[in-house]
């Protein structure tokens, strides 16, 4: 049983210019492009999510933040779902949360589909499609029983991140707070954990 107060979760994310030979010269979206490409094919899925499991099992990690770009809804069959909950387990790794970037009901339903199907109970990431269809997208999320916790990139200071979490969604929306970019935007990380501290979302 994982220890919520000892055990670091891998972030997958981290690979993002590793199938660009880490020549990554038209930012993130490109690399997330190549990731996909790589693991698309059901005939290499297999052996390439194996690999990427392994390595970060060998590094000492029982948890893992996966990346959308690794098992993304749009291509993500039956076949690559099964085949990714028995590596997962193969390598005793949990996944903590499925990292992933919600800008339609169709991402939140796919990446909510993903993240039940490999036992992951948080969607971590943005999720812009809150702020026009918020009823719409807790539907889906309670439905899955999985649970979004928004990260914070373009905001300023925690009040903008809590406006977006709101009422909580009776604890279906919460944060996932993401300190280097609290610094970006020269807010306290220190300040905004504990401004969030009753909406940070535990995998727990």
């Amino acid at each position: 049983m994982l220890n919520k107060m000892n055990t670091l979760s891998f972030i997958s994310a981290n690979f993002v210019a590793r199938n660009l030979g880490y020549h990554m010269s038209e930012g993130w979206m490109q690399g997330d492009k190549a990731t996909q490409d790589y693991y698309r094919p059901l005939e290499s899925f297999a052996e390439r999510f194996d690999a990427m499991l392994a390595e970060v099992a060998d590094m000492g990690f029982k948890a893992i933040d996966l990346w959308g770009a690794h098992l993304h809804p749009d291509w993500a069959t039956r076949e690559h779902l099964g085949i990714a909950k028995d590596r997962l387990k193969t390598h005793g790794l949990k996944v903590t949360s499925m990292a992933a970037w919600c800008a339609s009901l169709a991402h939140v339903e796919g990446f909510s589909r993903v993240s039940s199907a490999i036992g992951s109970p948080i969607i971590a990431g943005g999720a812009p499609i809150l702020r026009e269809y918020r009823a719409e997208a807790v539907a889906i999320l309670k439905n899955y029983g999985v649970k979004l916790a928004l990260e914070n990139h373009p905001e300023k200071n925690s009040q903008e991140l809590l406006s977006q979490i709101a009422d909580g969604a009776e604890g279906f929306v919460g944060a996932a707070p993401d300190t280097g970019w609290w610094a970006t935007q020269n807010y306290s990380a220190a300040k905004a954990l504990h401004e969030l501290k009753e909406h940070i979302l535990s995998f727990i």
